[in-house]
């Protein structure tokens, strides 16, 4: 994305404490320093309560989604955070935000789920200066839920997620349509998954689209290991998107995949989490034709599942360490650092969902913090030169 900032966005654990609030770190420089935002906090806010998502077109406007006792989502303009006006569902009793996606400042797309009596439905919304309105409903089945969203531009996006199956779905001229994601388990059994296998469960969980609407989706499935085994095994999902044709792509670690950023289609970074350990301190670049497995650190508590690269020699992860805020730039060339990162004032725990950094010289972050006893307070952090 154009401009000069990056967002991160999470929540806390909701084992740490029953009421967190969203957080906001931001980076603009070369230090992280903690400030008080304008987020105004909602009623009824749960355990839930936080940001999912976040996306910034410029270092200064960005779009953060989610939920607090209902759908959530903040903007930020000039420096300053305000709350959004979200369109109501009809019979809907939630309607928490997954994701959003900006490609202009000031143009937004979101996608979540409206959570009725009956069950759920996917739910799409757009935003275009003022306020965010709903759109004709994204492709469904069963129990369809979208998770990730990218927008290489105003007038298309791509938006994956899960029914039981990989799935996704194309924005052009104001329309979604499905797309058909190839199936991991009807490929050749000696090429992906592991021979003997048969899929469980499918999911897309994130998308990184550049010019062109040329995407690159990530995700995770299960499969039960068979006669012998000792139970369920997850494998990558990784799949290429252009111009409407899909390539599978194969990873290299059997481990299960978080989030991918995508600067050029031959520059992206995938995030991943352990399913034994849960650690989440080793990542995979893709380069067009191959993936190159990278440790970021020697850490059994570092846990880094947003990632976001600004340019092609520069990513950002962001996540949390014994329960901080942790956050590691990438160069190329040059490998990981940590970057000095505060986290709030006797915060129990924090958790990191989200980040996005349209240029590599300025940062934002989002996402929610609570102290011990449940009392919750917004947070940002902001680096400066």
């Amino acid at each position: 994305m154009p401009g000069g900032a990056c967002v991160e966005v999470g929540g806390v654990n909701a084992n740490a404490t029953p009421n967190p609030l969203p957080l906001a770190e931001v980076r603009t420089g070369t230090m992280w320093s903690v400030n008080a935002p304008t987020l105004p906090r909602a009623p009824g806010a749960t355990a839930g309560t936080g940001f999912s998502a976040v996306s910034c077109a410029t270092a200064s406007s960005c779009m953060a989604v989610g939920q607090d006792g209902g759908p959530l989502a903040e903007k930020l303009s000039h420096g300053r955070w305000r709350s959004v006006s979200l369109p109501a569902v009809r019979g809907a009793r939630q309607q928490p935000l997954a994701g959003v996606a900006c490609p202009a400042a000031g143009v937004c797309e979101a996608i979540g789920s409206s959570l009725g009596l009956l069950g759920s439905e996917p739910l799409a919304e757009r935003f275009s200066g003022a306020r965010f309105a709903l759109q004709p409903s994204l492709p469904m089945s069963a129990e369809t839920a979208y998770t990730g969203i990218s927008c290489p531009s105003a007038s298309s996006c791509l938006a994956v997620g899960t029914d039981g199956n990989l799935v996704a779905a194309v924005l052009r001229g104001g329309r979604w349509s499905s797309t058909s994601v190839p199936d991991v388990a009807a490929m050749p059994p000696d090429t992906y998954p592991i021979p003997g296998q048969s899929s469980e469960v499918n999911g897309l969980t994130a998308v990184s689209c550049v010019r062109g609407l040329r995407c690159v989706t990530v995700g995770d499935d299960e499969y039960d290991g068979g006669a012998g085994s000792n139970g369920p095994v997850d494998e990558w999902v990784a799949d290429a998107f252009d111009a409407g044709a899909w390539q599978t792509l194969k990873p290299s670690q059997a481990l299960s995949i978080v989030n991918v950023a995508c600067a050029t289609p031959r520059a992206c970074m995938v995030t991943t989490r352990n399913p034994v350990t849960l650690d989440g301190n080793v990542v995979e670049r893709w380069n067009g034709s191959r993936w190159t497995l990278l440790t970021v650190a020697n850490s059994d508590h570092l846990y880094l599942g947003a990632v976001a690269c600004p340019t092609a020699g520069t990513c950002f992860l962001a996540g949390t360490e014994n329960g901080l805020v942790s956050i590691w730039r990438w160069q190329a060339g040059a490998g990981f650092s940590p970057e000095p990162t505060p986290s709030p004032r006797g915060a129990v725990f924090v958790s990191v969902n989200a980040i996005s950094c349209p240029s590599a010289s300025t940062c934002e972050a989002v996402g929610t913090y609570a102290i011990k006893g449940g009392a919750r307070y917004p947070l940002v952090v902001r680096e400066q030169s």
